[in-house]
């Protein structure tokens, strides 16, 4: 009971539940990081990875905290190893990760131009708001009301937000720039209806604005499993392993085994009594009796000496 006790409870236990704990939670919470990151292919991708991260935590502190014990055990000192690799190799790579690729993924955002066969301005009053509105077969209407400000051909057309270029069917707006600094800039009410368009400030973000919601979002998600998981493999890998006892087969404790040796003359050996050595004792010494003898003295006579 000693060593399952060493295996199975104390603060070992207990800290390795928490964790699992706070994982199930970041679990959930990187997967609305992901949706978050919809269109913004670097954070995406780091999140997902991390998301492949938080699994092993999930099923390395679910198998010690579930199996410590018996046959098929898993030592603390193997959980803390899978811990710190998640540290290691998943944790602190995508903590810095997601502080670096700022600035990559807002020049990635609006990386890309668009041909547009005609396109009209959406203006609005407010600052960083109006856009082009590209259009790939326009109707008789569209090509009266063209007010092509950025004489024609490849305008840039953002990733983050912009889902009426990849669907122009579903009649959305594809929006489209004749700089990309406007591109950069725009405020994105994540609407295509005519009405928000030119709504409250408050109501849309740039893409920089929305980056650094995301980032605040992802350092909390990677911190919340990093710290306690690193805490817990620091001590874990550490421990050393308990022997472990299996009730199923109990030991036997087997006789001691004495080598055959030739004894010496006038030895014989000593039958002990269970739980006791053998011994070795001499023989008992047998008396002898000389038998008298006939000495002949002449061929006629003899005498009994």
């Amino acid at each position: 009971m000693a060593e399952q006790a060493g295996c199975c409870e104390g603060e070992g236990r207990a800290a390795t539940v928490a964790v699992l704990v706070l994982a199930i939670l970041v679990f959930m919470a990187n997967i609305y990081a992901m949706i978050m990151a919809t269109d913004i292919h670097a954070y995406y991708w780091i999140m997902t990875y991390h998301f492949v991260g938080t699994i092993g935590v999930l099923v390395a502190t679910s198998v010690y905290a579930c199996r410590c014990c018996g046959e098929g055990g898993f030592p603390l000192r193997r959980l803390g190893q899978a811990l710190a690799a998640y540290v290691v190799l998943c944790g602190v790579v995508c903590f810095i990760a997601v502080l670096a690729a700022k600035d990559g993924a807002i020049e990635d955002n609006c990386a890309e131009t668009r041909e547009c066969d005609v396109s009209y301005l959406i203006t609005c009053p407010k600052e960083n708001q109006e856009f082009h509105q590209c259009a790939d077969d326009p109707n008789f209407l569209e090509e009266i009301l063209d007010i092509d400000a950025c004489g024609g051909g490849k305008l840039y057309a953002p990733k983050w937000g912009n889902w009426g270029c990849d669907h122009p069917k579903d009649y959305d707006y594809c929006r489209t720039f004749c700089t990309k600094k406007a591109c950069t800039d725009y405020c994105n009410p994540w609407s295509d209806h005519h009405k928000d368009q030119c709504g409250d400030r408050s109501d849309c973000y740039t893409i920089e604005q929305w980056l650094d919601v995301l980032i605040r979002w992802c350092v909390a998600v990677i911190l919340v499993l990093l710290v306690p998981a690193a805490a817990l493999a620091g001590v874990a890998v550490q421990a050393k392993e308990p022997e472990r006892v299996n009730p199923s087969h109990p030991s036997i404790e087997m006789p001691p085994i004495v080598a055959a040796v030739p004894l010496p003359a006038g030895m014989q050996p000593y039958q002990a009594q269970p739980g006791q050595p053998p011994q070795m004792v001499p023989a008992p010494v047998m008396a002898t009796v000389q038998e008298p003898q006939a000495k002949v003295v002449d061929g006629a006579n003899a005498t009994m000496l």
